[in-house]
């Protein structure tokens, strides 16, 4: 009698994600701070405006009250997917656009103008202040290609007077020749 092959099944490691924000671990490294004031103010907007984080569109205008620079890199032809809901912020539909790297975070409110234009600054406001000390230690472990990925260029280390090198010297603007 022959021995039927035994079928190898790997084990596949489940990870579950948190089940309430309670359970959601801020990253150490994180090196965004944010004074209690402007951490109250946040909240504010928070509870005035829902989640600005997205592309954000104003039906009752038309206009797009945050998410500007990503509306950029999109396709027009990558379809959104939403579905219609309601809440006490006045959104009347969440849902995504379908993009090739994943989906992204879309949203329609129902605002009047003056509340579309508090939103736009709310959304381009609230990031809170840099500890430099932490993103500089973030930053020196990146190249230069990887820190372009993060969203900062020579020119903008110069103007948080990002050191590098460690020595104190905090790269002077690129030359240019103009032979």
């Amino acid at each position: 009698m022959g021995l039927s092959p035994r079928r190898f099944k790997p084990k596949i490691e489940r990870r579950n994600g948190p089940r309430n924000a309670g359970e959601i671990k801020p990253a150490s490294y994180n090196p965004r701070t944010i004074s209690d004031e402007k951490l109250d103010a946040l909240g504010k907007a928070m509870r005035e405006f829902g989640d600005l984080g997205s592309l954000v569109l104003n039906v009752r205008t038309g206009n797009l009250i945050s998410g500007h620079q990503r509306l950029k890199h999109l396709d027009a032809a990558w379809p959104i997917r939403k579905r219609p809901t309601k809440d006490a912020t006045g959104t009347i539909a969440v849902g995504t656009i379908e993009t090739p790297w994943g989906p992204l975070g879309y949203r329609e409110v129902a605002w009047p103008k003056k509340k579309e234009r508090l939103a736009n600054l709310a959304a381009n406001q609230h990031s809170g202040e840099w500890d430099t000390d932490a993103l500089t230690e973030l930053l020196r472990g990146m190249d230069d290609t990887e820190r372009l990925l993060a969203g900062f260029d020579a020119m903008d280390l110069r103007d948080l007077k990002i050191d590098l090198n460690g020595d104190g010297a905090v790269d002077a603007e690129p030359q240019i020749d103009r032979a």
